[in-house]
């Protein structure tokens, strides 16, 4: 597995603000911090997701997770400025308002989800 990027500290903070995972009473097969470690990954080194390493695969469903979970602030050329990490029931539009939050700009762009 390619090297972690969450210290346990990090991890203790962030795991309980994500949705359960899914799955009975067996361990899921892809664990929340798996996923959280992909799309660390993926923006560290800034690969395409379908470049994802094999222990991060299948990188449908870590892309299925970072869409859900993770609101960004980009620049005009696409580098996150800032984030919000949200439950995957919580609606876009929530995100909006934490995100633009301190922030000026004469444009701003986003999905239908921010619309309203």
């Amino acid at each position: 597995m390619p090297r972690s990027f969450l210290t346990e500290a990090r991890w203790e903070q962030l795991g309980p603000l994500l949705p359960p995972e899914p799955g009975g009473m067996e361990r899921p097969r892809f664990s929340n911090r798996l996923r959280v470690e992909a799309i660390l990954w993926k923006h560290r080194t800034g690969a395409p997701w379908r470049d994802l390493p094999e222990d991060f695969r299948p990188w449908t469903s870590v892309y299925t997770r970072f869409n859900t979970w993770i609101h960004l602030l980009c620049d005009a050329l696409g580098n996150p400025l800032d984030f919000v990490l949200t439950p995957g029931q919580a609606g876009e539009s929530r995100a909006a308002q934490t995100l633009l939050n301190g922030w000026q700009a004469k444009f701003v762009l986003g999905d239908r989800a921010y619309a309203g």
